[in-house]
């Protein structure tokens, strides 16, 4: 029968890094006991971009590596300012408005 963790052993064994669940917070583990009972995942590439905003005829917009992404509900105070874009494993996760 295949360990419940196999793939994160071959994954670790191959230098990635892994990181287990303690209580709902994943957390760093060099030595991982691979612990049936235990969840572990190798750690996501986190990646922060940031992105200035600019004014197009009474709309804003961003460009990004998935192209002009147009901002909905902006108040007039964000002119000028960025938006931080974060990646996990390539996927946008969360993207927020921030002042610079």
């Amino acid at each position: 029968m295949k360990h419940k963790h196999c793939e994160l052993i071959k994954a670790w064994a191959e230098g990635a890094e892994i990181e287990y669940l303690f209580i709902s917070e994943w957390k760093p583990i060099e030595k991982p006991s691979w612990d049936e009972k235990t969840e572990y995942r190798v750690k996501p590439n986190i990646e922060t971009w940031y992105y200035p905003i600019v004014s197009n005829d009474h709309s804003f917009e961003y460009m990004s590596s998935t192209g002009i992404n147009k901002l909905h509900n902006v108040d007039e105070e964000f002119k000028g300012k960025a938006v931080e874009v974060l990646y996990e494993n390539g996927i946008i996760i969360n993207v927020k408005l921030i002042k610079v």
